[in-house]
């Protein structure tokens, strides 16, 4: 987790503590020295926040003040904490006794509200009910076990596990609740019926700037134009690198929000694998561990092009979810981007050459070209993947899980209170 983002949710818990203990009715003082605090030059947890990260705060305070009028939640008597207290004691709980390996993809929580009085009785039930696990099948029992306890604090107002996302200027506040927390009616109401448009694959190597002409990922979006009590929403899933430093690094799926709104978040790796290996296909390799890709440094064979050639020329007039891809005009483009070589395998020979050559991007000095390249083949591979999905009927399954998974919404995850724009 980043610096940033440490000062970011710790003045989230600032701000969460001072308004509850206050009744919501900070006067002019009050507030000024919240913000000193805060945001101060001399000390202020987030002295560099713009004042969309200002506002931000602010709209937070009214998303939780919403969800706790609607539920009935009392504004005393809070303990708030981030990553130590009550948030530290579930963590610790999830890894050393439920079997998970990343916090994230079990509970995206971010700060922890616990009334004060209870949070000795939430431990001490936790302590009582969830065994020191000796085999796999007790950590995914106790993981249960854990989620029903927080769940039944939730209920009772006695827990607030919040999951933060920033709020723009264009939303208004608002929040979600996990799943877990979610009636029947409720559930339904937020279930899409999701369609998909604009699978994107672009090949076209910008030879001045060492890396692809316009999209550095293959994306495609999902969409569901509302109804029926149902909230439009149109996400764009890309998958690409996060870091693009090294030569090889292993890409990951995320969703974004079209218009306002925060990223949803990477989608869970190993969640994705199941569903695929569930199916009886191979799950894609990273990078380092293709045994197409060469070690960076290393020269590419004929052999491996020609396995990458073979690929895109399969790909080719193919389908998913109905959906043609598109790969732009493939080729190698020069200075104003005119074409000097068309074809994949143009494109492809000169992507190889800046990998071997160790160049880096000119336009961004610290990625490097090779990442770019072995991102996209991790690409095609996975565009591979998605048309045999399709062809088994699973397409709409894995739309679905890919949206919950970005969410951290998929069974066994625990239960939280997203604090959100809408």
């Amino acid at each position: 987790m980043s610096a940033a983002t440490e000062k970011q949710e710790n003045v989230s818990r600032l701000f969460f503590e001072t308004y509850l203990r206050s009744g919501s009715n900070l006067s002019q003082f009050q507030e000024s020295e919240l913000e000193r605090k805060a945001f101060g030059k001399s000390g202020g947890i987030y002295p560099t926040a713009s004042k969309a990260w200002k506002d931000n705060y602010y709209k937070q305070i009214q998303a939780l003040s919403q969800y706790m009028t609607t539920y009935g939640v009392s504004r005393g008597g809070w303990v708030w904490s981030r990553g130590n207290g009550m948030m530290g004691y579930l963590n610790q709980i999830a890894l050393e006794r439920c079997g998970v390996s990343t916090l994230d993809n079990w509970n995206p929580m971010d700060i922890v509200g616990v009334q004060g009085a209870q949070e000795s009785i939430i431990k001490q039930t936790c302590e009582a009910m969830i065994v020191r696990p000796t085999t796999e099948e007790q950590k995914v029992v106790n993981r249960g076990i854990l989620n029903d306890i927080m769940v039944e604090n939730i209920y009772t107002n006695k827990l607030l596990p919040v999951s933060l996302k920033f709020i723009d200027a264009k939303e208004r506040p608002g929040y979600e609740v996990s799943p877990d927390l979610q009636t029947t009616r409720i559930k339904e109401k937020m279930r899409h019926h999701f369609k998909i448009k604009e699978v994107t694959c672009d090949l076209q190597w910008n030879a001045q700037d060492n890396q692809w002409r316009e999209n550095q990922e293959i994306s495609w979006k999902m969409y569901d134009d509302g109804g029926n009590g149902r909230k439009a929403v149109s996400i764009k899933i890309q998958g690409r690198a996060f870091g693009g430093k090294a030569a090889r690094e292993n890409p990951q799926h995320e969703g974004t929000p079209e218009g306002a709104g925060a990223k949803l978040g990477k989608a869970a790796i190993n969640e994705l694998r199941n569903f695929v290996t569930g199916l009886g296909l191979q799950n894609v390799p990273s990078p380092t561990q293709h045994p197409q890709i060469p070690k960076p440094g290393e020269t590419w064979q004929l052999g491996q092009k020609a396995y990458w050639i073979g690929l895109y020329n399969n790909l080719s007039g193919t389908t998913i979810g109905g959906q043609p891809i598109n790969f732009k005009s493939p080729g190698v483009y020069g200075e104003g981007m005119t074409s000097t070589k068309t074809g994949w395998s143009a494109a492809l020979d000169a992507a190889c050459k800046a990998d071997e050559e160790g160049r880096q991007v000119t336009s961004d000095p610290a990625r490097s070209a090779g990442n770019r390249l072995t991102s996209k083949l991790w690409g095609l591979e996975w565009l591979k993947l998605y048309t045999e999905i399709s062809a088994r009927g699973k397409w709409d399954a894995f739309v679905y899980l890919m949206y919950h998974s970005c969410k951290k919404e998929l069974p066994g995850m625990g239960p939280f209170i997203k604090i959100a724009g809408r």
